[in-house]
């Protein structure tokens, strides 16, 4: 398990340290699918790990003067509630329909970062690029989660 889960945490902190984001979308699929955790079991373990590593990438932009504290705090605090509802609302979910919704999300997801990506590709092309790659690589994820969690739903 170690040579996966090695490499894959380092994927994750490498974009949570870089995009400042990313983390719970990658974690869960390879809590479920490369260190065959059930999917609530992913979803609570994401929250440390992305937790984390968040903290000590904010530690680091902290340093080069790159986070505001106010808006962060105030988005954190409610982020803290919400994370406390949807774990208690996640648990009635049934696990295939869990890995389908998030799925969706990702979908969502990669659909507004390029989006986004495609308002700024005269300004920052180096931006754009992998901004435009990380969204490839949430559509692939997200395809994946739906097609081995759709079937079993039907």
């Amino acid at each position: 398990m170690l040579v996966i889960a090695i490499p894959a945490g380092l994927l994750i902190g490498l974009s949570l340290g870089a995009l400042g984001g990313g983390g719970s979308i990658l974690t869960v699929p390879v809590l479920v699918y490369l260190l065959r955790q059930p999917p609530h079991a992913a979803t609570a373990g994401s929250l440390l790990i992305v937790g984390i590593t968040a903290a000590a990438g904010m530690i680091a932009h902290r340093r080069a003067g790159q986070v505001r504290l106010a808006p962060g705090i105030a988005f954190g605090v409610l982020g803290v509630a919400g994370s406390y509802a949807g774990t208690r609302l996640s648990s009635t979910v049934p696990p295939d329909l869990l890995l389908s919704l998030f799925a969706g999300l990702m979908l969502a997801a990669a659909a507004l970062a390029g989006v986004l990506a495609g308002n700024r590709v005269a300004s920052r092309v180096d931006a754009a690029r992998l901004t435009t790659a990380f969204t490839v690589l949430l559509i692939a994820v997200a395809a994946y989660l739906l097609a081995r969690s759709l079937p079993r739903l039907v």
